[in-house]
């Protein structure tokens, strides 16, 4: 990433005098509590995001002083071993306040570390805390969208939405590794700034690495206003000029996209950056994960209507599937769906009965796709059914299976008009999302990829692109029981009735 510094700025006393009157006007009142320690911290909004690897961490932070600025860090509970690493001034022309970056490298799995920034001169942040992932290939991280602050000019209702919904799925998985969100974190219309603060309000943004894509409301009410997406975002292995990035956590790739660049020239790059980053850093991962606002298959009028999301659709599943990506999150149609598992645009096993609990074992190229509802609860999309027209009468898939209205390509859906968040769990051979509601803990959907080897292939589903739990499976079930309990005794059989029973989730 390119940064710019201080010196390098050029501004007319006319810009400084009108950017001093709005700063009076909207920014001077709108720091909130939670985003600063105190009224004097010369340091706010700090936040971790995700480096390029386990043993990275990215930082970003607003800052009063004007000089250099550093990274403190060391292991909890050993101040004497500790570094200080130089921030970067990230200077993408907002006039109201100065940013910088900083990353640190080398970090051990599984410690706990204390930071702080700023400088000696200019004050430094309050201590804060992070952990980095311990060595295994079983973890798991959050996954949100559409916090969306300041929707109808209600910044501090929907504030406490995203404070509370941050709150109950780090509740849910304190050990989450990170907290993905998959675009529009802020309205943009209005004051940015403001909403800004807000987002980075919740204090678990200092110990939980964040993982950010842009959305549609980065750049409103211009593209101009993404200068405050990308000065408070730290992306690890940015293409440069776009907002395109990777990062690797353990066993797993992630590829974020800014969907919003939705030309054929655009997709064109976007299908470029996707094909060689899986090629030269998917291989020997278990998952590769792709990240984009704008979802591709969903129940709202954005994927049944909007020519970008048509292009993205059309233009992308296909490159998806040849890159071996297993699953895309996305966000910008505020309601919860989750897509048949699909090979290019063709939904695989369309009139299958779907369900929350289902456990699916993708065949080459079949890809899966979730959308998270908001996460701050401004707005909501009805359903529209698959012809695109609106029908407020429906709220889940429960009510539109095997009807006219259903789209094939979707296989579970809700609209209960409340955010939600998901925890995905990872591991070498599944990988389990499970959605959560935020007022009440309840489940909303549990979907499981697994690609777990089969040991013997010819048996039920052919192991490609079905759910568990079949009549074949509870019938295998029954003689797999009754085998154990007559040869259990018997050291020659008992690998293959594990092996077999395995398969069918079934413990011996």
């Amino acid at each position: 990433m390119s940064v710019t510094t201080r010196s390098s700025r050029s501004r007319t006393l006319s810009t400084l005098v009108a950017s001093t009157v709005f700063a009076v006007g909207v920014s001077m009142a709108a720091v909130p509590a939670d985003a600063q320690t105190t009224a004097n911290n010369p340091i706010t909004l700090s936040h971790v995001g995700v480096g390029a690897t386990d043993s990275e961490m990215n930082f970003s932070w607003r800052t009063k002083y004007s000089g250099q600025e550093y990274v403190k860090y060391y292991p909890s509970g050993q101040p004497t071993a500790d570094r200080v690493i130089p921030a970067n001034e990230a200077n993408y022309g907002a006039l109201l306040y100065r940013s910088n970056h900083g990353t640190i490298t080398g970090l051990r799995p599984g410690t706990e570390y204390t930071y702080q920034l700023g400088s000696d001169t200019g004050g430094w942040s309050e201590p804060a805390t992070f952990r980095t992932q311990s060595r295994g290939d079983s973890w798991n991280f959050l996954a949100m969208a559409d916090a969306q602050i300041g929707v109808n000019g209600q910044v501090a209702q929907q504030a406490e939405a995203w404070r509370e919904a941050v709150k109950q799925a780090t509740g849910k998985a304190p050990n989450a590794q990170f907290i993905l969100h998959a675009g529009d974190q802020v309205e943009g219309w209005g004051s940015q700034v403001k909403q800004w603060e807000e987002f980075f309000s919740p204090e678990q943004v200092r110990s939980y690495p964040l993982a950010l894509a842009m959305g549609n409301h980065e750049r409103y009410p211009s593209k101009l206003e993404t200068r405050h997406f990308n000065e408070h975002v730290n992306f690890p292995n940015r293409v440069d000029g776009t907002a395109n990035y990777y990062f690797e956590r353990n066993n797993a790739l992630f590829i974020v996209l800014d969907s919003n660049e939705s030309s054929d020239a655009a997709i064109e790059q976007h299908a470029e950056f996707v094909r060689q980053t899986a090629a030269t850093k998917g291989a020997g991962k278990d998952w590769i994960i792709a990240v984009m606002h704008h979802s591709p298959y969903t129940h709202s009028s954005h994927a049944k209507k909007d020519a970008d999301v048509k292009r993205l659709r059309e233009q992308l599943s296909p490159v998806f599937s040849e890159a071996g990506v297993d699953l895309v999150i996305g966000g910008h149609d505020h309601m919860y769906n989750r897509s048949r598992l699909m090979n290019g645009v063709e939904p695989v096993d369309a009139n299958k009965p779907a369900k929350s609990g289902d456990v699916l074992r993708p065949k080459k190229g079949e890809v899966l796709y979730l959308t998270s509802t908001t996460a701050g609860g401004g707005k909501y999309y009805h359903f529209h059914d698959v012809n695109g027209v609106e029908r407020k009468e429906f709220t889940s898939s429960t009510e539109t299976d095997g009807t006219e209205y259903a789209d094939p390509a979707i296989a579970v859906w809700q609209q209960d008009y409340t955010p939600d968040y998901s925890v995905v769990d990872v591991s070498k051979h599944k990988l389990t999302v499970r959605t959560y509601n935020v007022a009440d803990n309840s489940l909303v959907d549990d979907v499981t990829l697994d690609h777990s080897p089969l040991s013997n292939p010819g048996l039920g589903d052919g192991g490609g692109s079905s759910a568990e739990g079949s009549s074949t499976g509870a019938i295998v079930g029954i003689v797999i029981g009754v085998l154990a309990a007559l040869l259990g005794g018997l050291a020659l059989l008992a690998p293959q009735l594990r092996d077999l029973a395995a398969r069918y989730g079934i413990r011996l």
